[in-house]
């Protein structure tokens, strides 16, 4: 029973972390920073991110669902997790590749964490705006499936498919213009941490947050086509 009770409370705590750094990002940032053992300052980011995971694949998994692609799955669950936490990581160790390569301050680590305070935290968030995008996606894909066509013919079929504009493309039109505004804002967030703890100019951080996120999409896109693969796979 005990352990059970400590569990919870670790558990809570994180929760409590996570609702603290989306209420605040730059007060859990100079909070995060400010912790001078590493070991406790890993544990804390980690907890950050995990409860991000958490909630973004609370957030997806009524879409999921709909298409009969369960969360007790393990052979999707595991590499979904692990992609998304591999693209978080990517994303903000290319931030920081930019930032040297524009002659601007940076510690991977410190950068890392600001990344996830300020951008990570507000997954969920994103991966909610994101609901009819991925919802037209996996209708998509079903129908597609539900032809058994081999995979190189499936292929032309997708395309065309989404050519059409899918069941959810008037929500999308209206929706994913909201999704681009927030992340405007969480990577403008990001963007102030990071002046306020390396110094520098305003325009270059922005011109090399730029740099860098069009490097990351473009190095993340096979990734995202493997997540594709793996939706593919695990559809009914």
């Amino acid at each position: 029973m005990k352990a059970i009770i400590e569990t919870l409370e670790v558990f809570l705590k994180g929760l409590i972390t996570w609702c603290q750094a989306a209420a605040a990002p730059a007060q859990s940032v100079q909070a995060i920073l400010s912790i001078t053992d590493s070991e406790t300052r890993t544990g804390r980011l980690i907890a950050l991110w995990l409860w991000s995971a958490i909630l973004t694949m609370l957030f997806q998994t009524p879409i999921f669902r709909m298409y009969r692609i369960e969360w007790t799955d393990m052979g999707f669950l595991v590499p979904y997790v692990l992609t998304m936490s591999l693209n978080v990581l990517l994303i903000g160790a290319i931030v920081h590749f930019g930032f040297r390569l524009f002659r601007l301050s940076s510690n991977l680590f410190d950068t890392l964490a600001m990344f996830v305070a300020t951008v990570g935290v507000y997954w969920p968030i994103s991966s909610f705006l994101a609901i009819p995008t991925q919802a037209n996606l996996l209708s998509i894909m079903s129908t597609v499936k539900a032809l058994n066509l081999s995979f190189w013919d499936a292929i032309p079929r997708l395309f065309h498919e989404a050519s059409k504009g899918g069941p959810f493309g008037e929500v999308m039109f209206v929706v994913e213009p909201l999704g681009f505004v927030f992340s405007l804002c969480s990577f403008a967030i990001f963007a102030e941490c990071i002046v306020q703890q390396y110094g520098g100019s305003r325009f270059r951080t922005l011109l090399a947050i730029q740099f860098s996120t069009t490097l990351a999409i473009i190095i993340i896109l096979p990734i995202s086509q493997f997540v594709n693969l793996l939706i593919w796979a695990s559809l009914k």
